[in-house]
Formats: structure tokens, C-alpha cells, sequence
């Protein structure tokens, strides 16, 4: 008994000792925050945008983050910054303090929005772990010399009348329809071609109240929003016939709305020179036949659709189900086309790829970069090319695109969990602290398992001291037991 009560107090003795020398901290939690200057800048103004970290003991600090190049261009405040990326990395400013901020500059050099994210780790403790840290923010670039206009010359809806009737000083709007009327288009016009608009909300139809909202941004940067609220009743005697508020003139089949602008999906594309390795073909869309561009292996079915304003017929992918399309990307190198795809949702890049944008030709293409790569002029893009997916690089200095396998796609077949589970605060952590929980797991094993062992220990040491006190009875003179310490009944034997 001795023995074992040296051995489990020699057990917890260790286990408390290395719970000791663990950081205090080790689960601390980090936090990121990103502020301007200016909330509305114009073109030509200077930005600052002011990164506040928070987290307990902070001693040292390496964040990397991007931005549009196009509307934004980096002037001062980081390690090092440029096209469209920044890194900060920083431990000599830090002396234990909870919360850190840095001030990085900006030229607004064009109309538009830019998101500023960064990610990373911030050294939190004593001994220091990684502590993961994000944050994203958007500011919107106005410019003066161009037009604020961003009212509408018309707006007109699929079923239902617009009460009031449109005015282009009227941003709200009320359309009744009936019980049967199961979805309800919005299409525009902006009174300045050059205005870009946009719709939001689902054009399928609920009972009751159904929010669309049409945004409008002026050249300028100036926005303007029309609200509709769309009500289908519960019953059927509200006038859901389509129409365009008035007019009598019924949209077509073949009519559709990308990012709030009116397009029309070609029957015939005859006239299109198609991308290579692709032929054309026919499918129904919405009752109607149309020709359709498909590669060899069936793995991209490309519409073609044209604005009322425009000659050019774009290539669109569809998504049937959600009913939408979306501007297909194609960047031709040396005679050869690459179609950007996006990584399928069970696929993700090592931790050290974030997102980024970069300008190629007059294309803003979605691709990543990699923060612990020097050059800031490398971009990596998911591209489909001869019948195959795979990464390529692309050189922004050289206009190069090439074709880059040493960059794996990491595939998981895991089901994540909600995301207060455990498995997802786990991926949170830094690898310092994924260290210390399973040295904590493993360790908790070893106390239960020590446990075990010693509740068996002190049954059949119970036992043995059972026969020992038979032994000491004298009305017992000759007593057998057998292997597990179980007294035989001696008249059997006889």
C-alpha cells in the first residue's frame, strides 16, 4: 500500500509541476479592430488607417494584410507595403502591454471601396504563445470631378405596380401581389450610364413583407438607395399579373439581372469566338433554347449575355439553383486561355495563403498571396486549363502566368462542426497552444489510468488482508482459496 500511495503522489507531484512551468495565458484570446480617418475621403485625400490590437501581455507582433490596389495606394506605417499587400512585424515596441495600435497611410487615388483586412499572430504571455488575430474594414473613395449623380430614370418590377409611381426623388416603394406570385424580379436604369447599380434582397417571395433594396454609386463614389417592400398576400386576390409598372410590357424569358443591370441571354452565338477547347451547344433556360458554350469534359457550361447598351456579349457561368449568374474571368497568355475557377468548398490553401485581389488587364481577379514570401509581386490563382483545375502563379512585374504545382490543395473530408464547437476553437489556436492541450490530454489519461490502476490495487489488497485475518481465527483452522482470493468450501472436497 505504501508503494502505491509513493507512486500516485510521485504521478500528481510531476502532473502539477508541468501545469505549473504551462504559460497562465495559454488560451488567451486576441482581438483586432481597423478605424479611418475619414470616413467619406475623396480622390487625392490622405488616409490613415489605425490597426488596434488587444490581447493580455503582448510581447511582439507579425500581422500581414491587403487592400485594393486600384482605389488605395500604400504610403507609409508598415514593415513593408505595396501592391495591394502589407506586413507588420514588430517586437522591439512591445513591453507586456494589453493593447497596441499601428497608423498606416493611405492615397486615395480612385473612386470606389476598398476592404483592409489583416491576419496573423500577436506573441501574448509568459513565455510568449501565438495568439491568431483578424480584422476587416471597408471605406468608400468618392471623386469630386466626376458625376454625383445617382438617381434612376426607371424602375420596374416583374409582378405587381410600384405605389407611389416612380420618381427618380422617391426612394420608397410598395408592390402588392397575389398568394400564387412566387418571385418578383427588380430591373433599373441609371440616369448616368456611367453609375454602377446593384440589387440586394431575394427575388423569390415569401408571405408577408419582402425587402429589395437597388443602390445606386455615382462616378463620383456618391451612392443612392431605392427601397421596395414587396408584400404577397395570403390569399389571391391581389392583381399579381406580370408587369412593368404601367407600361403593359412583359420582360422577356430571356432577361436577367446581374449586379442590378438589365441583360439578355443569347440565343444564337454563332458570331462568338469561344475560348479554346470549348464548342458550342444548346440547353433550355427558362422554357427557352439557347446556345451555350461547353468544354470537352462538361466541367463549364458558359452563357453569353449583352446589355441593352452595349455590343459586347460577356461569358457567365449559372448556378440553377440559386438561379444566378456570375462574369466569367478568362486571362489569355501567349495565345493560351486560363478560366479563374474558385476552390471547391471542401478545399482550402496552407495557413500562410490569404486573400487578395490583383489587377490583370482590366480585370480585378480574386487569387492569394503568401505572407511569408518576400516578393510582393506573386499571385496565386485556381485556374482551369486543358481539361484540368490546378494553381498557377502569376508574376505581376512580368505579366507572367505559370503553372505552379509545388502549391497543393489541401483537401478535407472532415465535417466541420458549429462554430462554438470544440474542434473550431481548436483549429483557432496557435500551434503553441494546440502544444499544450494535448500535453493536457495526454496528461489527463495518464491521472485516470493511475486511478484505475490503484482502485484495482486496493481491491485485491482488501482481499489478501481478508485472508489474513482468517488465518488469525481459530475456529478456521484450514481454509482454501482459489486464484481470485475466493474461499473454498472445504466439505465439497471431502
Amino acid at each position: 500500500m505504501k508503494k502505491i500511495f509513493k507512486l500516485f503522489f510521485s504521478a500528481v507531484t510531476v502532473l502539477s509541476i508541468c501545469l505549473a512551468t504551462l504559460p497562465i495565458n495559454a488560451f488567451a484570446a486576441g482581438n483586432a479592430s481597423i478605424s479611418f480617418s475619414k470616413q467619406n475621403p475623396s480622390v487625392g485625400d490622405t488616409i490613415t488607417a489605425t490597426i488596434k490590437i488587444l490581447s493580455d501581455s503582448m510581447y511582439g507582433i507579425n500581422i500581414s494584410g491587403s487592400y485594393n490596389e486600384e482605389v488605395l495606394t500604400y504610403v507609409s506605417g508598415a514593415s513593408e507595403g505595396g501592391a495591394g499587400l502589407f506586413k507588420i512585424a514588430d517586437s522591439e515596441s512591445f513591453n507586456g502591454e494589453s493593447s497596441k495600435s499601428f497608423t498606416l497611410t493611405f492615397k486615395a487615388n480612385k473612386s470606389g471601396s476598398s476592404s483592409i483586412s489583416v491576419k496573423g499572430q500577436v506573441a501574448s504571455g509568459i513565455p510568449p504563445v501565438d495568439i491568431d488575430v483578424a480584422a476587416s474594414a471597408t471605406i468608400s473613395v468618392s471623386d469630386a470631378s466626376k458625376s454625383t449623380n445617382a438617381n434612376l430614370s426607371s424602375l420596374r418590377t416583374s409582378a405587381g405596380v410600384l405605389s407611389p409611381k416612380f420618381s427618380a426623388s422617391v426612394t420608397e416603394y410598395t408592390v402588392n401581389v397575389g398568394s400564387n406570385t412566387t418571385e418578383c424580379k427588380v430591373y433599373g436604369t441609371t440616369a448616368d450610364p456611367d453609375a454602377d447599380i446593384s440589387v440586394s434582397g431575394s427575388a423569390t417571395l415569401k408571405i408577408g413583407e419582402n425587402k429589395r433594396v437597388v443602390t445606386v454609386t455615382a462616378p463620383s463614389g456618391d451612392t443612392k438607395s431605392y427601397t421596395l417592400t414587396i408584400i404577397r398576400s395570403e390569399t389571391d386576390d391581389t392583381d399579381s399579373s406580370e408587369n412593368t409598372s404601367g407600361t403593359g410590357e412583359i420582360p422577356s424569358a430571356l432577361e436577367t439581372v446581374v449586379d442590378g443591370v438589365s441583360y439578355m441571354v443569347l440565343k444564337d452565338i454563332s458570331g462568338i469566338k469561344l475560348p479554346n477547347g470549348f464548342t458550342a451547344s444548346e440547353r433550355l433556360y427558362n422554357n427557352e433554347t439557347v446556345s451555350v458554350a461547353m468544354d470537352e469534359k462538361g466541367l463549364f457550361e458558359i452563357f453569353y449575355l449583352k446589355s441593352a447598351d452595349s455590343d459586347t456579349a460577356y461569358p457567365y457561368t449559372y448556378d440553377q439553383e440559386k438561379n444566378a449568374f456570375k462574369r466569367l474571368q478568362i486571362i489569355t497568355q501567349m495565345e493560351k486561355e486560363y478560366i479563374v475557377a474558385e476552390l471547391p468548398e471542401n478545399c482550402s490553401l496552407p495557413e500562410n495563403y490569404i486573400s487578395a485581389n490583383v489587377k490583370i488587364g482590366d480585370m480585378s481577379v480574386e487569387c492569394y498571396s503568401n505572407t511569408e514570401e518576400q516578393s510582393a509581386d506573386m499571385f496565386y490563382i485556381y485556374c482551369y486549363y486543358n481539361g484540368e483545375f490546378g494553381m498557377y502563379r502569376y508574376d505581376k512585374l512580368e505579366n507572367v502566368l505559370q503553372r505552379y504545382p509545388e502549391l497543393e490543395v489541401i483537401e478535407s473530408d472532415v465535417e466541420t462542426v458549429s462554430g462554438n464547437g470544440f474542434l473550431d476553437r481548436f483549429k483557432s489556436l496557435s500551434s503553441n497552444a494546440k502544444t499544450i492541450v494535448v500535453c493536457l490530454f495526454i496528461a489527463v489519461l495518464g491521472v485516470i489510468a493511475l486511478v484505475v490502476l490503484l482502485i484495482v490495487k486496493l481491491v485485491k489488497s482488501t482481499k489478501v488482508s481478508d485472508y489474513d485475518l482468517l488465518e488469525d481465527d481459530e475456529d478456521f483452522e484450514s481454509v482454501t482459496l482459489d486464484e481470485n482470493y475466493e474461499i473454498v468450501d472445504n466439505e465439497d472436497e471431502k
